[in-house]
């Protein structure tokens, strides 16, 4: 006999050999019933090819269901890295239009000094705060 079938597989070899079953019994129980039946002694083989026929399409079973979560699985990281990918677009999409200098906005704040974007104005604190070199060159 095959050991390991599960509880549950037993039970259902037990009940279709004609033996009784409950739900409380223990797996050892189990197997001391189906080892003892009439059906068993008879024809032992039969009994544990049925087992077997039992394990092999609850292991299907588990494999299809493993099988079909590992798809979704798959299909959730596509979608998220779909989805990354549109939020990189559309930051370099706004990072574009941040860059771009609009004439109008220029002239409309009256300095000409203001800057769209973060990164142009680091860029300008840092050429401003550049040392003057003390002794001129060639």
């Amino acid at each position: 006999m095959l050991p390991f079938a599960r509880k549950e597989e037993l039970r259902v070899v037990a009940e279709e050999i004609g033996e009784t079953a409950t739900l409380e019994i223990k797996v050892a129980d189990l197997r001391e019933i189906i080892l003892g039946s009439k059906a068993y002694k008879n024809d032992p083989e039969s009994v544990n090819n049925f087992l077997s026929s039992i394990v092999e399409a609850r292991k299907r079973k588990e494999e299809q269901s493993d099988n079909l979560e590992f798809v979704k699985i798959k299909l959730e990281k596509a979608k998220l890295e779909a989805q990354l990918e549109l939020e990189r677009i559309s930051l370099e999409k706004a990072k574009v239009e941040s860059v771009r200098i609009d004439p109008d906005a220029s002239s409309a704040s009256g300095d000409g000094n203001s800057f769209n974007c973060v990164e142009n104005y680091i860029h300008s604190v840092r050429t401003l705060t550049l040392p003057i070199p003390k002794r001129a060159e060639g």
